[in-house]
């Protein structure tokens, strides 16, 4: 019996005493400053996150102050009328379709101009018509956000 592995020891113990060994690791934890702690032993694994600092003082938020005159907020532009950006759907990474869009490029109808892929499972997102592409913002590869911008499109 002196002779099974460690690993044999851990998963034959029942799940009260896994929980008797774990106790005083959560009590050092809940002890101390530490906010994430991670332990492995081959198959066995523990991770412990503290929401807060232990000893966490509220941060006062900074009293808001009026912008000078002169610094006042730039004014939203209007997009052109006969432009349209195409926005992610979702968020993910950006996979172009082949032909690869590039600026300058015209198609005569809706197609799929890149897809968006998440947890592998890619969306497909398309022109909204027919235009010429006028600017890409996004290379394949890319990491995007919902609502991003991705192509400003020209209506024809």
């Amino acid at each position: 019996m002196e002779n099974r592995s460690r690993r044999e020891r851990l998963l034959s113990m029942s799940p009260k005493r896994s929980l008797e060994r774990l106790q005083p690791l959560v009590a050092s934890f809940a002890a101390s400053d530490l906010t994430h702690l991670e332990m492995r032993d081959g198959e066995f694994a523990v991770e412990l996150v503290r929401r807060q600092p232990k000893h966490a003082l509220p941060i006062a938020a900074p009293a808001p102050q009026a912008p000078p005159a002169a610094a006042a907020a730039p004014k939203p532009v209007a997009a052109p009328a006969n432009e349209r950006i195409v926005h992610a759907e979702l968020v993910g990474v950006v996979r172009m379709v082949k032909p690869v869009l590039t600026e300058g490029m015209v198609f005569d109808r809706d197609r799929e101009v890149a897809a968006i892929e998440s947890l592998g499972v890619k969306t497909p997102i398309r022109s909204g018509g027919p235009g010429r592409v006028t600017r890409v913002l996004v290379s394949d590869g890319d990491a995007v956000d919902y609502g991003q911008a991705l192509f400003v499109v020209e209506r024809v």
